[in-house]
């Protein structure tokens, strides 16, 4: 049995030598890892037992949005993770609700060692699969370390587990009509307590069974799948038990930047507004990119004003915010995608029944977001700041909700949507005049790098 370093996937390259055939070695060597936005996500089905009672089966989808960049001698990972409510019944087709946002940093090294750099208990398993670094035949096994981010409670104190994964490597297979490599493998839960200092201080042991296939693109090296069946059994102070008994599904994707010029462009079309601000102007041809401004030598062009500008504003991006006045609407680049804010969306007061004078407005951001394609839409409520910091939040909620459902009955697609309510954490303005209230009384969609 081999004993190897943890080499990532997701900064490896396998090369298969041979004519593609199942006993042909595969090789791992130093790779020109792909970067830029990243789909993750997390889906999770099992039975729960406290005390040894069956509570009820739980199911959890976390999602991440991450752009992947490279630093010296690796890779960074940095994004979001959206972790979605449980639920006791299938909502795959639906809005879903979003209960916590968590942001995430690491670093993936050379060696395939992970470095966490803001760590909110995602993503769940880290360095798994791992590679060795001699060739392998199907059939072949080696040993590698991993970990994995446990939260058995539910209550947001994730704990570390380190783990020794036995791999095995099975062959090649079809998957999306691609060709992947099939990596197996298991491993033991044993937590102490006390390995994990920064972890759940009332977890003082862990044991249980892992077993996993992994399949991994055969060109890129970048994991795809992984199906990990456990049975784990949680301790806790006075002798409390938890045990989690299913599955969870691992998905990586590639995901495509949005090009954020053709979304203004196809947004301004579909509001029948141009925004104000326009685009960045284009650089000089004898100067260096970004280089325009006061004595660069060229004029700014004119927002708009021809395909010279728009190609020069889609290599500089759209701008930090570009207006629809008319509509009450900005779009402004975030670091999660592209945010749409309806400002001062009006209800009645202390509900979330819309005015009808904001029917109109709906159905200008229903015919935006259907020229969007293939992206999901995070939907966030804000209030203003006039009551109990609870029941703006719990309006806030609600709200959200009400816009999901009001562009769903407009024709888009529900399974496209996650929302939550932020009361009034996040303000605009000060909310001592009603000018200040009506900017931070707004609902926002954001379009996700997804």
């Amino acid at each position: 049995m081999k004993r190897s370093r943890a080499l990532s996937s997701l900064a490896a390259l396998l090369a298969l030598l041979g004519a593609g055939s199942v006993g042909a070695q595969v090789v791992i060597a130093d790779a020109a890892t792909s970067y830029g936005p990243l789909r993750y996500a997390e889906r999770g089905d099992w039975s729960r037992y406290d005390d040894g009672r069956y509570v009820g089966l739980t199911r959890r989808e976390t999602r991440g949005v991450l752009v992947a960049s490279p630093f010296a001698g690796g890779v960074e990972y940095r994004g979001d993770f959206y972790v979605l409510e449980e639920t006791k019944r299938d909502e795959s087709l639906s809005a879903r609700a979003v209960d916590e946002v968590l942001g995430a940093a690491w670093r993936v090294g050379g060696d395939g060692r992970w470095t966490m750099l803001e760590d909110p208990g995602w993503p769940s398993l880290r360095g798994v699969p791992a590679f060795p670094s001699e060739p392998v035949r199907v059939g072949d096994r080696w040993v590698a370390e991993g970990s994995r981010s446990v939260d058995p409670r539910g209550v947001g104190k994730p704990t570390r587990v380190p783990v020794l994964v036995q791999y095995e490597f099975k062959g090649e297979r079809e998957y999306r009509g691609e060709r992947v490599l099939v990596v197996a493998g298991k491993f033991a839960t044993r937590y102490r307590k006390g390995q994990d200092p920064s972890g759940d201080r009332e977890l003082e042991g862990g044991t249980g069974t892992h077993d996993f296939e992994a399949l991994v693109d055969a060109d890129s090296g970048r994991l795809l799948l992984l199906r990990d069946s456990f049975d784990d059994t949680w301790t806790y102070a006075g002798r409390r038990t938890v045990r989690q008994k299913g599955f969870v599904l691992l998905f990586y994707e590639g995901a495509t930047p949005i090009d954020r010029v053709a979304l203004a462009e196809d947004f301004s079309s579909a509001i029948g507004e141009r925004p104000t601000g326009g685009f960045p102007p284009a650089p000089s041809p004898s100067t260096h990119a970004g280089a325009t401004g006061p004595g660069s030598g060229s004029a700014p062009p004119e927002a708009g004003s021809g395909p010279e500008a728009a190609e020069a504003a889609r290599k500089a991006g759209l701008p930090g915010l570009a207006e629809y006045p008319e509509a009450g609407l900005e779009l402004r680049e975030v670091e999660r995608g592209i945010a749409l804010t309806i400002k001062d969306l009006r209800f009645i007061a202390d509900s979330d029944e819309l005015l009808p004078s904001e029917k109109a407005r709906l159905d200008l951001v229903a015919a935006a977001l259907a020229t969007v394609e293939g992206r999901s839409f995070l939907v966030e409520g804000h209030t203003a700041s006039v009551g109990r910091p609870a029941d703006e939040l719990a309006l806030s909620e609600r709200r959200a909700k009400r816009v999901v459902d009001e562009l769903v009955a407009r024709g888009l697609e529900a399974r496209r949507f996650i929302w939550r309510g932020l009361g009034s954490t996040r303000p605009l303005a000060p909310n001592d005049t009603e000018g200040g209230r009506a900017l931070n009384r707004r609902v926002e969609i954001t379009i996700l790098q997804d």
